[in-house]
């Protein structure tokens, strides 16, 4: 996957924390120039991990590629996270009308017919 035409270490991840957005890292996004945006209100982030917690203060929009896919200005909030450049939320999911297949470990997307292998 590339975001911003740039190789993406991303994980789909329902328990993204976000409360309905996808995540992208601060270190992506200042190493990669990316314009970002202050919030007004800033968001909140319940991480699994117990106890975890976060705030964005931050958001960009981002334009994610895969082979034959190609989907601009996905709003993701920025936030200091460090195993992958970006995490995407189920909801976003919802919207890209992704299906994830646990028995092909994959996730297709539909509208795109494109299939990607996890």
């Amino acid at each position: 996957m590339n975001t911003n035409g740039k190789p993406t270490r991303a994980v789909a991840d329902r328990l993204a924390g976000t409360n309905g957005g996808s995540l992208i890292s601060n270190k992506f996004v200042t190493t990669h120039n990316i314009r970002y945006t202050a919030r007004q209100n800033p968001v909140s982030l319940k991480m699994a991990v117990k106890e975890s917690r976060s705030t964005s203060d931050f958001s960009v929009e981002v334009m994610i590629q895969l082979p034959k896919m190609r989907v601009v200005k996905v709003p993701m909030l920025v936030t200091p996270i460090s195993d992958y450049d970006i995490i995407i939320s189920m909801e976003d999911l919802l919207n890209l009308e992704a299906v994830i297949d646990c028995q092909k470990n994959s996730i297709y997307f539909s509208k795109h017919k494109v299939r990607v292998t996890c």
